[in-house]
């Protein structure tokens, strides 16, 4: 059983989509008065796994890092060899330090109204979307043949800018193919209700 600490944003959304692909057990919390026990500097998304190896319950803060520890304990979404789970790696680490922080400072740019860094961060956010779509033009999944937590972490960036930002999307048309096949998946389905 894993007690889930989420906020709807899309690093929640990407936890909820590997509980649900993996049909854990989850209970959805909201984080209280001692949550810095388990995420030191208050962030969301978090979990406990009540059903630990070793000392019986595991906090892990990040949601990175949580999409990790469950792809490992699960032996799902992570490559098969070094070469793919060193693919899945690298795309989730781009995802957790590029794209997630290159699409939040455009929308603090304009929630702020700061027109040098929001065409800033706007030109970025296309250049990141036309290497993703050039990645998929090659391999259907980021991590390359397969599903992956890669995948998994990407979704709910890209879910949110096709909203508010579908112009950025007219050029790339093997991102919006991955999209539409990523929302088509029952588990994602499941986590965006």
């Amino acid at each position: 059983m894993i007690d889930f600490y989420k906020m709807e944003t899309p690093d929640g959304s990407k936890v909820h989509i590997l509980l649900e692909e993996l049909g854990m057990k989850y209970q959805l919390r909201s984080p209280e008065a001692d949550y810095l026990k388990i995420s030191p500097y208050g962030g969301v998304s978090a979990i406990i796994d009540l059903e630990g190896e070793y000392s019986g319950q595991i906090p892990i803060f990040e949601s990175e890092a949580i999409l990790n520890y469950l792809a490992e304990k699960s032996h799902h979404f992570l490559g098969a060899n070094e070469f793919e789970k060193a693919q899945v790696m690298s795309w989730l680490m781009f995802q957790a330090s590029v794209v997630g922080p290159t699409f939040a400072n455009y929308e603090y740019a304009k929630e702020n109204a700061i027109p040098l860094m929001l065409k800033h961060f706007e030109e970025e956010s296309k250049r990141l979307l036309g290497m993703m779509d050039a990645r998929l033009a090659e391999k259907p999944y980021l991590a390359g043949d397969f599903y992956s937590i890669a995948d998994i972490a990407t979704y709910p960036w890209i879910a949110e800018t096709l909203k508010s930002r579908a112009e950025w999307y007219e050029a790339t048309p093997y991102l919006l193919q991955w999209a539409e096949l990523m929302g088509r998946r029952p588990a994602v389905q499941k986590a965006f209700q």
